[in-house]
């Protein structure tokens, strides 16, 4: 049976009251709507929470100084260039501006960091066998029989003397990282700070 409020809108305390017992009476007697609902909310939580994995940042931010000319126009050659007025002298190479974050995202910089020898849970390995573990690519490789199954890339190995199937393999892991897990870039164009952000 429902409650006959006044039509001059003003509610009174006592009827908010009543008004809040009838919605609490009503949702008891839904209860078992209510309890399914609830159930299977917090069984597809659960559910979603131990099929997605966990991924996880690392982030490194830092500021490459430029080395000045030993002429001292270094100050006055910077303030002039920002005017468009190239007076020389004004350093350059190749770790400055835009070349140090091609060089970042060059497969030589990569394959090297992939090569580099990491204790893993006591056992020394290479980033490259540490990718392939978590990414699960070698269980993969057996299943379909590939001939990768049997690649390994152990620690202190000259990358010169890698056969066709590493090099494959290195430029497969590196076409992935530069497209999905690492990003390079200057937190704001006009500045030095460069952000190097890795996800996995």
């Amino acid at each position: 049976m429902e409650r006959e409020y006044p039509e001059d809108g003003e509610i009174t305390l006592k009827e908010i009251i009543l008004k809040l017992r009838d919605w609490g009476k009503y949702i008891l007697s839904k209860w078992l709507i209510v309890f399914m609902a609830a159930f299977i909310g917090g069984a597809l939580g659960l559910l979603y929470s131990y099929s997605k994995k966990p991924i996880y940042t690392a982030q490194l931010t830092f500021v490459l100084e430029e080395e000045q000319s030993g002429s001292g126009l270094g100050g006055y050659a910077g303030i002039a260039g920002q005017f468009g007025i190239d007076l020389g002298g004004g350093g350059g190479g190749a770790f400055t501006g835009d070349n140090l974050l091609s060089l970042m995202k060059s497969r030589s910089m990569i394959e090297k960091a992939l090569l580099t020898t990491v204790n893993t849970n006591g056992r020394e390995e290479t980033l490259a066998e540490s990718y392939i573990r978590i990414n699960k690519l070698r269980e993969d490789w057996e299943k379909k029989g590939s001939r990768f199954a049997n690649v390994k890339f152990l620690p202190g190995r000259d990358p010169s003397d890698f056969s066709l199937d590493q090099n494959t393999l290195i430029t497969s892991f590196y076409n992935s990282i530069l497209a999905h897990h690492l990003s390079i870039d200057k937190l704001d164009k006009k500045s030095s700070i460069i952000s190097v952000q890795v996800t996995s």
